[in-house]
């Protein structure tokens, strides 16, 4: 064989070395990218079975810290209750007392006022003594007081009956005005009245009259109010001229009446 021939026969065998060797290896890396793909999914099953595992290891944690507070919280309710029944049982028992002593206080109160009462009726009753037990008996003030209060009132309707004849006029009808000069002006209401019933008797010649009167009792009326900020001895002083007035006109009426 001449060289040529040899060298071409041995690069063809040079060739299929070379193929065979690329297929050879071609063969291998696609085994190994097989292993490597079969190793991946292995490890991808792996990693999904660790996360399963996993989330149900943190499910069952999260149950188990839900039983434990919820153990947790029925002791406390259960605590809880305890103490609202405690509390509960001393409220009832505080009542119970509060009402006990209430009821022995009424007692002793309803004692005390029937002293009272007795001691009343054996030595009078005036307003000064029912402002002294006012004053001395704190404890006895829901008894005492309507019983000194009605004692008072009939004390101070008792004096302003014996006022109010001063003035001619009865305690009703002073009553239905206030202030110092009330009698006065339930007399100058009762002097208007009779100017009425003279206007009525059809008197001739009196109209004249009973308009002058009605104007000086304007008059008298303002007066009345004016001293009611004066002091005392000036208001005394005041109400005698008033009822100077009064007295001289009642009799011009009683006059232009022919009585």
């Amino acid at each position: 064989m001449s060289f040529l021939g040899e060298f071409r026969q041995r690069r063809r065998e040079a060739a299929k070395l070379v193929k065979a060797a690329k297929a050879k290896a071609k063969e291998e890396a696609r085994q190994d990218a097989k292993l490597k793909r079969k190793a991946q999914k292995e490890q991808a099953k792996a990693d999904k079975r660790e996360q399963k595992h996993q989330h149900k290891l943190e499910i069952k944690a999260a149950a188990d810290e839900v039983r434990r507070m919820e153990k947790l919280n029925k002791k406390e309710l259960k605590l809880d209750n305890r103490a609202l029944k405690r509390a509960e049982k001393l409220r009832k028992a505080r009542a119970k007392d509060e009402k006990k002593a209430l009821a022995a206080k009424h007692r002793y109160q309803m004692k005390m006022a029937e002293k009272v009462l007795e001691q009343q009726r054996s030595h009078g009753f005036s307003k000064d003594k029912a402002k002294s037990w006012i004053g001395g008996g704190r404890l006895l003030v829901p008894v005492l007081v309507p019983l000194a209060y009605r004692a008072i009132t009939a004390v101070q309707r008792r004096n302003q009956e014996v006022e109010a004849k001063k003035f001619g006029v009865s305690g009703s009808d002073v009553a239905r005005f206030q202030g110092y000069g009330a009698p006065l002006r339930a007399r100058i209401e009762a002097t208007r009245e009779s100017l009425k019933e003279l206007g009525r008797s059809g008197t001739p010649g009196t109209d004249g009259f009973i308009k002058d009167a009605n104007s000086r009792l304007n008059v008298m009326e303002d007066a009345i109010a004016s001293a009611e900020k004066m002091t005392p001895d000036q208001r005394r002083r005041a109400h005698q001229s008033l009822t100077a007035e009064l007295d001289g006109l009642d009799r011009q009426i009683i006059s232009e009446l022919g009585v």
